[in-house]
């Protein structure tokens, strides 16, 4: 693959497991380039990784369901969401603001078997194949505008404020 490719992709966001007994069957989380880790119920995490050529990691997993915090981190980087299921009543019906896939057996994953786990644990992705189904699924799969959502003054350069002093700051916080 051209590195010119690549830099034009959109990075690929995948949901995995976090509860204690998946640790030990986790794969893929080092090679990804951010991962996140966010409570989604009862105290329990999952992680969000982060890539931006999937075709590079073998295997990743295992793919858990969607949780909606993670669907706006995705939104963040532009990126595809990948997930096995989601929440019906608080998830489902945010992800139709992003481009997503819910992997299963046959749809862009397998089932790696056996692993000693329940059924949850057991569905992974394959970077090439996963990429493949992207492109399928998708037109938009390169990012074709890299303008910066918003522009910052330079290093030693001077800026001058207009509008009045600020004499007060409000940050309103929930109760």
């Amino acid at each position: 693959i051209e590195e010119e490719e690549v830099i034009y992709r959109r990075p690929v966001a995948v949901m995995i497991n976090n509860i204690s007994v998946a640790q030990k069957v986790q794969t893929g989380l080092t090679q990804a380039d951010i991962v996140y880790e966010t409570e989604v119920e009862g105290g329990i995490t999952r992680l969000m990784a982060v890539f931006k050529d999937v075709t590079k990691v073998q295997q990743i997993g295992s793919i858990r369901s969607a949780r909606y915090p993670y669907v706006d981190l995705a939104m963040g980087h532009n990126a595809v969401y990948i997930h096995s299921g989601s929440d019906p009543t608080y998830c489902a019906p945010h992800l139709k603001d992003i481009d997503h896939v819910s992997v299963d057996n046959g749809i862009c994953g397998a089932k790696r078997v056996p692993n000693g786990l329940s059924r949850e644990h057991t569905v992974y992705a394959y970077g090439n194949t996963l990429w493949e189904g992207i492109k399928g699924a998708f037109k938009n799969t390169t990012v074709t505008d890299n303008t910066p959502f918003a522009t910052f003054t330079a290093e030693g350069e001077s800026l001058s404020l207009t509008g009045g002093a600020a004499t007060s700051i409000d940050v309103p916080f929930p109760a």
